[in-house]
């Protein structure tokens, strides 16, 4: 799968690349029910974020989300 924000990619693949090759599959975001992203990535964009289909809770600040 692909990220618009190289930023928010490398925020999740600590915790949600099971398999260690550096991307995120399909079956790796349908498995996690939880994104808690407590850091200051850098973060502007959560494209990519839909794949996640099982989240019970999604939880990210200190980012740089711009307003709409």
């Amino acid at each position: 799968m692909s990220f618009t924000d190289v930023n928010f990619k490398n925020a999740l693949l600590p915790y949600h690349d099971a398999n260690g090759d550096g991307e995120i599959s399909n079956t790796e975001a349908k498995n996690a029910t939880l994104i808690m992203i407590d850091t200051n990535y850098g973060i502007t964009n959560i494209d990519g974020i839909e794949a996640f289909t099982n989240l019970n809770m999604l939880f990210i600040r200190n980012n740089l989300f711009p307003r709409r």
